[in-house]
């Protein structure tokens, strides 16, 4: 097409076939006058002319159209495409776009009653298309086919894709020739099946050449070539599909386009180098196709022998399939065969016979074979009946076929879940339909789990880390091949490469947990069950423990011993606990009013949400899984779940993104732990889909999930900024419920009545506990101005002591930063601090050894206006601020000036002090005298913008209305009334539990007493005090008191319920342990359950001896406040001298209270 084409000047051109939104784009600014007066196809524009010409619009006329259109159609020309197939039809399409006219498609007959793709596309548009089966016949050019090419009037030949021999008159006839596509970087690999010699030949380089076709076979000259590196893991299809295919469609067009601007180059090509293969003659053999094809990694398994022609090794049939051996010495291993009948079998049972008894359908199951026959029907248009013997891909189906297969299968019968290769291993009807039914019935279930590990010899012993994505209970590479290194944190080496996941494998893995609940066996499973699988996974992680443990010093830098004790060992004690949750989980009844004559009963049911998303951090790696999973799971929830990326941001995409883009490459850590948990949750019997892991970056996998439409829920522990990303996408998408831990800036503060040689201990242990990689970190330390210097004196002391080394040795007490990045980020964080006046007293360097290891800092003269005083550094920096003796509301006010709410601590000996600085302290969790102490049974979470939503404790199944203020370790809400008296007394006598009184405003919040109650160990010396009940907190829904003291041997345990109706009170006991270690833990020896109090020997007591009881709780009161000021003499002999009463009833009615008030044993759960 050029100008002369449009006749007259005062006509304006037809559009030309094709020419759409592209073409008209690159008329640039001449057209934008016309944007909106004109048709509406593509008058937008985007790609100006060069050099731009530019009209007023005035100028602008049906003349001056014609002229621009005469500047712009005499470089468009007319083609004739000479081809076939999928990629033909792409380059036609292409082509159109760009404004040159195809004015004929000369392709192959018809196939099984289906047209090419290429011609189906021309001939929608209307463009002539011809079918010859040949072009020639015995060296000669067909008249009427040279005939029918030379009607068109081509000005250029493009040959996309040809299987067909062309006659050199033919390619010589047009105007500018013919330009042929071929799949190899000539002049290597001449000839046929050029991509497979590419990777045969172990070739660095990939690509492809766009030539001018000559007399010779591949040898014409170049007009241009594109090249793409190959990749370990690339197979014929993925190279294909990757390069070959989307950059070659691209080439055809800039080709077509240099020759009709002239400026298309002949570069001859070299005789050096070149190489021709010619194709391989079938003779007696069979063609064999492999599929899922990947290197071998870990050690080359047992197998039976397979003699390769060609090879210098045999093959080896194993359970993990076909193993070939390379050239290079390299191992492949080869998931599934495809003979030439199209039918594909698992390599794995070449040997077998492959008969398998024919299954007997059951009246439903033939009414799922008759659904599935008439989508065959539908697919095999061409075939009058669908019959036992019909074979899906003789009767004419493609690729895409398959895909609408199982697509329509899913979509109407009940979404049944098959896989493409299910097709391929099936594909005549009657062994189809045998396969869909085993499906069904769960026979064909993989008995055993098939992993390629990366091994290591380390910590004396061999650790077994899988590296793939885990998505429908299967290890797999990410479905585009990506993979990036996870590096170890001790010297800076990559530990291994693990699957990167593409948008593609976050969809498989949410559809593999959506139909896992919606269909699977987990859907249906008993709790009871439910939690026998769970307990059976925590046995496997403690089994496992010291592997595990390994496994997250190498990819985290935990030290090993806490990793053992912390990351693991809590991780198993949480799923361990919420396994006793599954079947507890009840609805309730709810009296209404009732509706006569009728009688309504009203009733909740708790039910599982679905398909949950869970993102997990980098510093507990294991122990966030545990965490989050643990409940999810036991209220039946499926997940899937992204382990971190250290960029800790979902980045913004750029404008016009697409998720087929890996933008915003980031360093994705610590996968390593939540891949190897896994496994274990595979040897547990966790069915297929209910746990899919998918490593990847948080601006791909992570933002696809919280965007993702079958996601219910999405919990996750970040950056706060990431946080709210997650809470918008989450709202917009399908306002899926939302859990999230964020960022925090803990308060610690220090009263110079505390006692200093534990409040300097627990204070860097608040701040370096985990390296400082610690959410609940104090990430800021108030320190009382009179003991400031000998605090930070004493801290400085410590820090000296402690041991920076491998992770992995015994005696380490401060391994390495989690990653490079973090590392140079709080290196920063301290040049910040000392630009803007603070005191660097210590550290504040990177160790001077390899690895990522940064020394234990101190800073003081932390003003409020500071950076350091504002921001989490989340590493190991103690930020010290000091206040006025005595400034308790000052100090608070100061604690308080945070945007950020997740913990808080108080040092002090005074308990009224102590729980008044509690209740105002803004924050999820309070520590008193202690720091770090976490349980399973007790509810994490923050307030402000560090989150809302808690993990652990059995509040995570329930709506929480108000935002609970803890106050460490663990007793929660009692009922309206009732007050609490706790008083340890020991053999020693000057050992002392505080005792708190909780007056909540509701019985329903009650918990119960195995959890109110965990008594845990401590060093500390508390002091006794006795609370007036209006002192107590009264928002609080619970709150949780450390209970500093250590049980020594002979320890006599009283505990007495008061209520306000003075008729219950709790069972109560005495522990004379004579061993301490044998000690069960305390929510198992005190279960405070109400008593109805119609015992004889407790009512009597009560009416004996409330004068006496009277007396001690309430005109005491001076009296006790005296003496704790006083020597611990005096408070020994006050002790000695008011409590004969008490003793003399423990002394004389224990057994009548054990006799007639049997304890109520504890459920573990």
């Amino acid at each position: 097409m050029n100008s002369s084409d449009f006749g007259e000047e005062s006509q304006l051109p037809a559009l030309p076939r094709g020419f759409s939104s592209l073409g008209w784009a690159a008329l640039g600014p001449f057209l934008s006058f016309f944007n909106h007066s004109q048709d509406s196809k593509g008058l937008s524009p985007h790609r100006p002319l060069s050099p731009p010409v530019m009209f007023s619009a005035r100028d602008i006329s049906c003349h001056h159209y014609h002229i621009l259109s005469q500047v712009y159609f005499k470089n468009k020309l007319k083609l004739a495409l000479i081809g076939q197939s999928l990629f033909g039809k792409e380059v036609y399409s292409h082509l159109q776009k760009e404004g040159h006219r195809v004015v004929g498609v000369f392709t192959v007959p018809d196939k099984d009653g289906k047209a090419d793709p290429l011609a189906l596309a021309a001939e929608k548009d209307g463009t002539p298309v011809f079918k010859f089966p040949r072009w020639r016949v015995k060296g000669k050019t067909i008249k009427e086919v040279a005939e029918a090419y030379h009607s068109v009037g081509a000005e250029l030949n493009v040959l996309p894709f040809c299987t067909q021999f062309i006659p050199m008159d033919v390619i010589d006839s047009p105007k500018h020739g013919s330009i042929i596509y071929h799949p190899s970087l000539l002049p290597r690999h001449r000839g046929a099946s050029a991509i497979n010699w590419t990777l045969i030949s172990g070739d660095k380089q990939a690509g492809f050449s766009v030539f001018w076709a000559d007399d010779g076979l591949d040898t014409g000259p170049i007009l241009l070539q594109r090249a793409c590196d190959v990749k370990p893991n690339d197979t014929v299809d993925a190279l294909y599909n990757r390069f070959l295919f989307p950059e070659g469609i691209k080439a055809m067009v800039e080709a077509v386009q240099l020759i009709a601007d002239g400026k298309a180059p002949r570069v001859p090509q070299p005789e050096e180098g070149a190489t021709y293969e010619g194709i391989q003659r079938k003779e007696n053999a069979k063609m064999v196709t492999f599929y899922g094809s990947s290197l071998l990694t870990s050690s080359v398994p047992a197998g039976e022998p397979l003699d390769i022609r060609g090879s210098e090794k045999p093959g080896l049939v194993t359970k993990t399939g076909l193993v070939l051996f390379g050239n290079d010495g390299k191992a492949l291993v080869v998931r599934n065969l495809q003979f030439e009948d199209g039918k594909m079998i698992p390599a794995s049972q070449y040997f077998s016979s492959g008969e398998t008894s024919v299954v007997e359908l059951t009246a439903e199951e033939m009414k799922v074979a008759e659904t599935i026959k008439v989508i065959w029907a539908r697919i095999l248009s061409n075939v009058p009946v669908i019959k036992d013997s019909t074979d899906f891909f003789k009767s004419g189906a493609s690729s895409m076929d398959v895909v609408r297969l199982v697509e329509e299968i899913r979509q109407k019968c009940g979404g049944l879940q098959l896989q493409n290769e299910d097709v391929y291993m099936a594909t005549k009807f009657e062994d189809f339909i045998q396969k869909v039914v085993r499906n069904l019935r769960g026979e064909d279930e993989e008995v055993e789990l098939v992993v390629d590990y990366v091994s290591k010899k380390v910590n004396e012993m061999t650790v077994n880390m899988p590296y793939q994505c885990f998505i429908n209970g299967q290890f797999v590479d990410a479905e585009d091949g990506e993979t990036y290194d996870t590096v170890n944190p001790t010297d800076g080496s990559t530990i291994c490469r693990v699957s990167y996941a593409s948008l593609a494998d976050v969809d498989k893995a949410v559809a593999a947990a959506k139909d896992a609940f919606e269909n699977g066996e987990w859907g249906r499973m008993n709790a009871r069950e439910r939690g026998r699988l769970m307990y059976r996974l925590a046995d496997l992680m403690e089994e496992n423990q010291e592997e595990l443990a390994t496994i997250e010093a190498l990819d985290s830098g935990a030290v090993y011993t806490l990793a053992l004790k912390t990351h693991i060992g809590m991780s198993v004690q949480t799923f361990r606990y919420f396994a006793g949750w599954c079947d507890k989980i009840q609805g309730s009844t709810i009296p209404i009013n009732q509706a006569r004559p009728n009688h309504n009963l009203t009733f909740t049911k708790k039910e599982p949400l679905g398909a949950c998303a869970i993102i997990i951090p980098w510093n507990y790696p294991l122990m966030m899984l545990a965490w989050k999973s643990a409940a999810c799971l036991a209220a039946g929830n499926t997940l899937v779940l992204k382990p971190a990326q250290d960029t800790d941001t979902l980045c913004d995409p750029p404008p016009h993104f697409h998720y087929t883009e890996h933008y915003c490459p980031a360093l994705n850590v610590t996968p390593l732990t939540a891949l190897k948990f896994a496994e274990l949750t595979v040897r547990a019997g966790f069915p297929k889909g209910v746990i899919n892991i998918v490593p990847g970056s948080g601006g791909i996998a992570g933002q696809r999930l919280s965007q993702h439409p079958d996601i219910r829920k999405l919990g996750f522990t970040g950056s706060t900024s990431v946080g709210k990303q997650i809470m918008s996408s989450c709202a917009v998408s399908n306002l899926k419920k939302v859990s999230l831990e964020l960022g925090g800036k803990s308060p610690l503060i220090i009263f110079n009545d505390c006692e200093l040689d534990k409040a300097v201990r627990m204070g860097m242990g608040a701040v370096f506990f985990n390296k400082g990689e610690n959410c609940i970190a104090a990430g800021r330390l108030f320190v009382e101005e009179s003991i400031h210097d000998e605090f930070v004196t004493r801290v400085v002391e410590e820090i000296k002591k402690m041991k920076i080394g491998d992770p992995l040795d015994r005696s380490t007490d401060h391994g390495p930063q989690n990653h490079k990045a973090h590392l140079e980020k709080l290196l920063q964080y301290c040049e910040t601090g000392v630009k803007e006046g603070a005191t660097l007293v210590y550290g504040g360097r990177q160790v001077q050894r390899s690895g990522f290891f940064m020394e234990p800092t101190v800073f003081t003269d932390v003003e409020d206006h500071m950076y350091l005083a504002k921001e989490e550094s989340f590493g190991p920096i103690m930020v010290i601020s000091k206040f006025p003796n005595g400034d308790i509301d000052g100090v608070l006010r100061r604690a308080n000036n945070t945007e950020y709410g997740l913990a808080s601590g108080v040092f002090t000996r005074d308990i009224n002090k102590a729980m008044y600085v509690s209740d105002k302290l803004e924050a999820g969790t309070v520590f008193i005298n202690t720091y770090n102490k976490t349980d399973v049974a007790a509810p994490f979470g923050g307030v402000k913008q560090s989150g809302f939503g808690k993990d652990l404790e059995w509040g995570v199944f329930v709506a929480i209305s108000s935002e609970p203020l803890a106050a460490t370790v663990y007793a929660q809400a009692y009922p309206r009334g009732t007050a609490v008296l706790l008083v340890l007394l020991s053999n020693t006598a000057d050992k002392f539990a505080n005792f708190s009184i909780d007056r909540s405003s509701d019985e329903e919040d009650r918990l119960d007493e195995e959890e109110k109650w965990n008594l845990r160990e401590s060093s500390g010396t508390g002091q006794l005090s006795l609370l007036e009940p209006s002192t107590q907190p009264a928002k609080a829904a619970f709150v949780i008191i450390q209970l500093p003291i250590t049980y020594p041997r002979g320890t006599a345990v009283l505990l007495v319920l008061l209520s306000n109706t003075a008729d219950k009170f709790a069972n109560f006991s005495i522990d004379r342990s004579s061993d301490e270690e044998d000690r069960l833990d305390e929510e198992e020896k005190w279960n405070l359950r109400e008593s109805s109090g119609t015992h004889l020997t407790m009512t009597q007591f009560l009416k004996t001896q409330t004068d006496v009881m009277t007396q001690f709780l309430n005109t005491q009161m001076n009296v006790m406040t005296q003496l704790l000021k006083t020597p611990s003499d005096e408070m020994i002999q006050f002790l000695n001298t008011r409590t004969n009463v008490m003793t003399q009833f423990l002394n004389t009615q224990t057994d009548a209270v054990s006799i007639n008030q049997p304890r109520t044993p504890v459920n573990r759960t």
